[in-house]
């Protein structure tokens, strides 16, 4: 299973410093898209531009047509051969939302910018670049509502699919029921969960062969002042933060570590709120995690945080 690292541009560069890294983007956390993983010094592995559908919900700004959002896709990967996946605009569901009405006007927007984003992918040959896959998002809060929009986006014969409305969804069930009724559909080989990285749920990745997931875990956590250890994965938070006695397990120091960031200067994660303070943490925390949804896999450091 692939692992995608969610990047805003207030994050480090994560592709900079581990090999093999993935990389979610979104158009919504650029100021400008134009030639963005170009000015990188070392690319990701693979790469999935997404349409940013949450920044309009979370913010309560009016959506953008999909022709903009395809736009400034294109602006993001121009001029970079690393392969990347391109979702279409979808419209999240809110996970209090009361009434099936609503869930099925978002769906009915979804697949709608859908249409209009696979005539897009191949008015401009995007289906003739071997680097360059499609996929479709599917929304949905009942097995009917989630059975119908996936059957409809198969139809459309994307190259992959995910699964949408999962960040803010803390029922393990829920997750596991909707997982479920997706695949029933969508082989898992082909699907991917956005915003998703939990480790009580590694057993259910593998029994769907689920493809990859995404995750801003390691920023969010670095920004409340928390640090993430693996072998076995566990969440510590510094004792020099104001929140830290609301905190279960904190610590007084940073613990042995081969991460980027701690073999240069470990003292930097204890650094509570600079801006180069944050940024250490995000990158040791996507070090920890991406170690533990992978125990077999060893991160190779390309550089070291300076």
């Amino acid at each position: 299973m692939k692992f995608y690292i969610s990047w805003t541009k207030s994050d480090p560069v994560y592709s900079n410093y581990l090999s093999k890294t993935n990389i979610l983007i979104s158009p919504s956390n650029l100021s400008t898209s134009t030639g963005v993983i170009k000015k990188w010094k070392q690319k990701p592995s693979q790469l999935i531009v997404d349409s940013g559908a949450y920044y309009f919900i979370n913010k309560k700004k009016d959506f953008p047509l999909q022709r903009e959002i395809f736009k400034k896709q294109l602006q993001i990967i121009k001029d970079t051969n690393v392969p990347c996946i391109i979702c279409h605009l979808d419209r999240p569901i809110s996970y209090n939302s009361k009434t099936h009405s609503n869930s099925y006007l978002a769906i009915e927007k979804t697949l709608n910018n859908a249409y209009e984003f696979l005539s897009l992918y191949y008015k401009y040959g995007l289906d003739k670049n071997e680097n360059i896959k499609s996929l479709g998002v599917i929304q949905g809060t009942t097995k009917d509502s989630i059975q119908f929009c996936a059957k409809e986006l198969r139809n459309l014969e994307f190259d992959y699919f995910g699964l949408g409305s999962l960040a803010n969804l803390y029922s393990k069930d829920k997750i596991l029921s909707r997982i479920k009724y997706t695949t029933e559909v969508i082989f898992g080989n082909r699907l991917h969960l956005f915003g998703i990285s939990r480790m009580d749920l590694e057993e259910t990745f593998s029994k769907y062969n689920i493809r990859s997931i995404d995750s801003s875990r390691p920023a969010f956590a670095a920004i409340y002042r928390k640090v993430f250890y693996s072998n076995p994965f566990r969440t510590y938070g510094i004792i020099t933060a104001k929140n830290s006695k609301n905190l279960t397990k904190v610590i007084n120091e940073p613990l042995k570590c081969n991460c980027p960031v701690c073999k240069v200067n470990p003292k930097l994660l204890m650094n509570p709120d600079s801006s180069k303070g944050v940024k250490a943490r995000t990158l040791h925390n996507y070090y920890h995690l991406l170690k533990s949804i992978d125990k077999n896999f060893k991160p190779i450091i390309i550089n070291t945080f300076k």
